[in-house]
């Protein structure tokens, strides 16, 4: 159980330290088991790959515009999706986040690299127009049939280990590999 001391400071009041945790025990306790399986899964690939892998791409990227464009979903994302054709071109590094990737890929709008959290094997459907050499970050806790998806199309995959203090998935795994 998170020590209420170790988050003393995130800024967070009591009553709001125990409404994350307990949404967050929620979510463990009907998917947990599922995202424990994924990551031992994809910690025994021998492929994989780690986001730090790409600090140079990104710096490259940066280092010219200084400055990243991150495009998820939201209320008005289908209503400005003509108009971030040409925005995209005034950014460094434009991320594309889970849901979105298949509308820009629609839309012809580029992104750098796309950014999935989500575990569930549905979330190979958001890349079905993924490209060979499309650089895509997934969880350590992707469905590994997920990444074997992306490979096989030939994605170029890497893995990154999401870090909430709050997530109880993440104290089981570490739990886990102690």
């Amino acid at each position: 159980m998170l020590d209420m001391k170790e988050v003393s400071s995130y800024g967070l009041s009591k009553a709001e330290l125990k409404d994350r945790w307990t949404a967050g025990n929620w979510y463990f306790q009907n998917n947990g088991a599922e995202w424990i399986r994924n990551a031992k899964a994809n910690m025994k690939r021998e492929d994989k790959r780690w986001l730090p892998e790409l600090e140079e791409f990104f710096q490259g990227r940066l280092k010219d515009k200084g400055s990243a464009l991150c495009l998820g979903a939201g209320p008005s994302f289908k209503d400005n999706l003509g108009k971030l054709y040409h925005k995209v071109q005034n950014y460094g590094l434009t991320i594309a986040v889970d849901k979105v990737v298949n509308d820009l890929y629609n839309s012809g709008v580029a992104f750098d690299i796309a950014i999935t959290r989500d575990a569930s094997i549905t979330v190979g459907d958001m890349f079905v127009k993924a490209k060979a050499g499309q650089k895509i970050a997934v969880s350590i806790m992707s469905h590994p049939e997920v990444v074997d998806y992306l490979i096989q199309k030939g994605c170029d995959v890497y893995f990154y280990g999401p870090i909430n203090p709050f997530d109880p998935t993440v104290h089981a795994l570490y739990r886990d590999w102690e």
